[in-house]
């Protein structure tokens, strides 16, 4: 349950979940012990990962299949049988909130036979699995646990506008998740912060020195669409965003050019 303090809740537990382009996942943590850091294993055969395809397969009638692996799994049995054109299978759709400019609850999302529903839709279901999935697996590992304590962080890129993390905000509460126990981090920023945490470069009091104000480093997000460029830890400061494709095709011209 949720301790009080002075008259305000204190949550038990930080969840967060990295709802990605192309994988997702969660991770949580208790306030106390905040260091250790749990998270899921998801498997598909013989493989294992920290993540899960971003894939949602729904129903003809709209209710929820499945997402991950086992969607992806049940729509390629779906199509061997040639049962799959009732069915809605979304994948790489988090990219309509980077394209679209005007993306609100009416905004309408194609699956990959053309078919469409609503995105609000989309998301929010994906985020719902998740939720249910990382609630399930909190339970079992930390007994006693309700999700009223819990305090929930949902990740966005740090170039989307406002109307988009808007958006990821009303999918999140549509999923069943309290406004008021929600928080909207920045990838970059998160990833910039737990780097922070990490034992490199530790001096002999035990300060990292990546905390040092004027340190200079680099993040990279090498799964997905950005590279950010941090420097002037505090406060964090990004002072580039560059396209992955940029990015590569930028080091293949050098090297080209060394030749």
């Amino acid at each position: 349950m949720s301790k009080k303090s002075g008259g305000k809740s204190t949550k038990l537990v930080v969840a967060a979940i990295d709802f990605g382009t192309t994988y997702s996942g969660y991770a949580f943590s208790l306030i106390s012990e905040k260091e250790k850091v749990r998270t899921n294993v998801w498997r598909a055969g013989s493989m294992a990962s920290l993540k899960a395809p971003t894939v949602l397969l729904l129903n003809s009638d709209k209710t929820l299949n499945s997402f991950g692996y086992d969607a992806e799994d049940t729509y390629t049995d779906l199509v061997k049988k040639k049962t799959y054109k009732d069915y809605y299978y979304f994948h790489r759709f988090k990219m309509i909130l980077r394209q679209s400019e005007n993306i609100d609850e009416s905004t309408k999302l194609d699956d990959i036979t053309g078919k469409s529903v609503d995105a609000l839709t989309v998301f929010s279901m994906s985020i719902k699995y998740l939720k249910k999935h990382m609630l399930d697996q909190l339970q079992n590992e930390l007994s006693g646990i309700l999700e009223k304590d819990l305090h929930y962080i949902l990740t966005v890129p740090a170039i989307w506008d406002e109307r988009s993390k808007l958006f990821m905000r009303k999918a999140a509460v549509q999923a069943g998740i309290d406004t008021n126990r929600l928080g909207i981090a920045l990838e970059p920023e998160a990833a910039s912060v737990f780097c922070q945490t990490l034992p490199f470069g530790v001096d002999d009091v035990g300060q990292s020195a990546l905390k040092e104000p004027g340190a200079k480093y680099v993040v990279a997000d090498l799964g997905g669409e950005e590279n950010y460029n941090f420097s002037n830890t505090i406060p964090l400061l990004i002072t580039q965003q560059l396209s992955f494709y940029f990015l590569t095709r930028k080091i293949l011209d050098n090297t080209l050019h060394k030749k």
